[in-house]
Formats: C-alpha cells, structure tokens, sequence
C-alpha cells in the first residue's frame, strides 16, 4: 500500500498497532538497533505544534517535516497556519506561538493540500514517518486529514520510545535534553522545522554509537 493511500478499514493485519481516524490511520512500529540505520537514511521526521493538547478539540498552528533519502535532506515542509481555535497561553509558553502570528497565515485546508502532495512525493519509495513521540503529531495529522476529505494510511516510528531504552544517564527524556546529552546543537528558536532538523541529529548521533 506504501506511505499514503487509500485503504479499507477492515484490512488491519498487517500493522503492529494501527489507529484509526475516520478516513486517516498510522501504524505504529518499533524503532530497534535492527532497523534504525535503515530508517535513518530514508524517512519522513514530521514535527508540529498545537493550539492545546486535544487532537480532535484543538488544531496544529505549526506543522513541519523534512524528507530524508540516502541520510540527506532532499527536501522541506514548513508553515504556520491560521487557526479557528485560539492558541491557549499553556501552549504559547511551550511554543512561543500567539495568536497574532496566524493572523496572515495560510488556512488548513491549503497547508494540508500542499502537505500532502509533498507526502505523496515520497510515495513511490514508501518511506515511514518519524517523530519525537511521534503519537502526538500523528494524532494531530490525522484529524487534520480527515477533516479536509484525505484518506491516509501511514507507518510511524518512534523515536522518544527508542531513546528511552537505550540511553539510561539522562535527568529526563525531553527532546532538548537528550540533545544535550548526546552533544547535538539545539538551536534557541522554539520552530516544528528545528525540532524535525534536530530529531534527525539525534538519530544519527545514536547511528554512530
């Protein structure tokens, strides 16, 4: 079926955990010092950020990803997007996105047309979706698909789950502090493209290990 398609609901046997979203679904699967190489060289590390914590009551004002073939970035996805739901100061504090950034920007429906052809771009090499507790951005994902009439079928690995088997010295688990630990720069600016550039980072840092 590969990365993106359509799919009928029925046909789960061959993922390991599939959650269903109305028309959108991802497959969750397990990040191992087996596959994580191969994975590395060739994915999709998707990063976004949210007006709260609720995938279906709230809305992703930030979403980004980058495409990896062959351990380069070949190519970028990034935007903001003009949101219905206001961005609650909760998530301002974590994000540093306000309300009066989304003012000018895109709506959902256009970001998720022009996310989804750079999805579809990657298609023919059926290349999985990464993410730093990933769950979180798939959640997000697939309600925004399903509310703009795409149908999605896509596999995820997790790299926090993976993180958390294999690195024991660490105060906690947090996306910059696992950077830290493995002496991966993190840059100041709180962006969905610089946490997607720095999962990619961390990936290779422990590729090296």
């Amino acid at each position: 079926m590969g990365l993106l398609g359509l799919f009928n609901n029925s046909s789960k046997s061959r993922n390991e955990n599939v959650v269903v979203r109305g028309n959108a679904s991802y497959s969750m699967h397990t990040l191992s010092s087996k596959n994580i190489k191969a994975i590395t060289n060739n994915c999709i590390i998707l990063a976004v950020e949210t007006t709260g914590l609720n995938s279906v009551s709230d809305r992703i004002v930030e979403l980004a990803a980058i495409h990896i073939e062959n351990g380069k970035v070949i190519s970028t996805f990034t935007s903001l997007i003009h949101s219905d739901v206001k961005v609650s100061s909760a998530a301002t504090k974590v994000n540093g996105i306000t309300n009066d950034m989304l003012k000018d920007a895109p709506y959902e429906a256009d970001v998720c047309k022009d996310f989804f052809k750079f999805l579809s771009d990657a298609l023919d090499f059926n290349v999985p979706v990464v993410g730093y507790n990933v769950e979180f951005d798939m959640e997000f994902l697939c309600e925004m698909l399903k509310r703009n009439n795409y149908q999605a079928l896509l596999d995820s690995y997790d790299l926090l789950s993976y993180v958390k088997k294999t690195l024991k010295n660490t105060k906690d688990y947090k996306q910059t502090t696992i950077s830290r630990h493995l002496k991966v720069p993190v840059k100041r600016e709180h962006k969905a493209i610089n946490k997607a550039n720095n999962c990619f980072a961390i990936m290779q840092k422990i590729c090296d290990m």
